[in-house]
């Protein structure tokens, strides 16, 4: 992929190269209808943009925009709706509404579109709101929001969501199932899914200061959706994740991913 400033220097070099023909040719004349030729290309390519409500500030970037391959961007909100959908739910158990009531649990009930879409898919799902007795809100430094709810026998329960390798690192469990969510997380990232862990932890002291960080039980991963604008044309579009990943994407122009972005 070139980049702007490459393709700038490029786009220079090549009109020097044009012009120093040009003079071998005879000059003069001659000259002048090869730059009259490109700079009515140019001016046709910036016409074709602002009809596509672009702004050109300078006519080299036109050619500029020809050379670029690929586009990395950030998705959410640019290239995507900004609406999180929960659209998979990879349980440990095999139980979804387990793995789903853990992540009700640590989710508030603010305007985050992560807890948002949780609240949805659990209301559909029948599951009641729990009795929320104390909650950790998320921060960038932990990467994880918990909360406490208590149970039938009266014992304290937290639940955990957040960054999955987080959560991963927070839980007990075996070598082997620990490489194989790991996967499972690159595999979902990969897809352009945003994925989150969710733990679990019983007979937990709500007096006890900090939350805890260590002994959760993991109960497996979310994967949400962000559906892309809805933008004629096609385009291949490289997106980099959180997990030094990269999804591949096709739009379409009837706004479906096909790579679940």
């Amino acid at each position: 992929m070139r980049t702007a400033g490459i393709g700038s220097s490029l786009s220079r070099s090549w009109l020097a190269g044009r012009a120093a023909e040009c003079r071998d040719a005879g000059g003069g004349r001659h000259s002048r209808r090869v730059f009259g030729g490109v700079h009515v290309f140019l001016g046709v390519g910036i016409y074709r943009l602002a009809k596509r409500r672009a702004l050109v500030r300078r006519a080299l970037s036109v050619e500029n925009i020809g050379r670029i391959t690929q586009i990395c961007t950030d998705k959410t909100g640019t290239i995507t709706a900004g609406r999180l959908t929960l659209t998979h739910l990879d349980p440990v158990s095999g139980n979804t509404d387990l793995l789903l009531s853990a992540a009700f649990v640590a989710s508030s009930s603010s305007i985050d579109p992560l807890d948002l879409a949780i609240h949805e898919v659990a209301r559909e799902k029948g599951i009641p709101l729990p009795i929320r007795l104390r909650a950790v809100p998320f921060t960038e430094d932990r990467k994880r929001e918990t909360g406490f709810v208590r149970q039938s026998d009266n014992s304290i329960m937290a639940c955990v969501k957040g960054a999955p390798e987080n959560i991963l690192a927070m839980s007990v469990i075996t070598p082997e199932n620990r490489e194989y969510w790991s996967r499972r997380i690159t595999e979902w990232a990969k897809t352009g899914h945003k994925v989150i862990g969710i733990a679990k932890k019983h007979n937990v002291l709500l007096e006890q200061e900090n939350e805890p960080d260590s002994g959760f039980e993991f109960c497996g991963l979310l994967a949400f959706e962000d559906p892309p604008l809805a933008r004629g044309g096609r385009s291949n579009v490289l997106l980099s994740s959180k997990w030094n990943t990269c999804s591949h994407v096709d739009w379409r122009p009837s706004g479906d991913c096909g790579s679940h972005c």
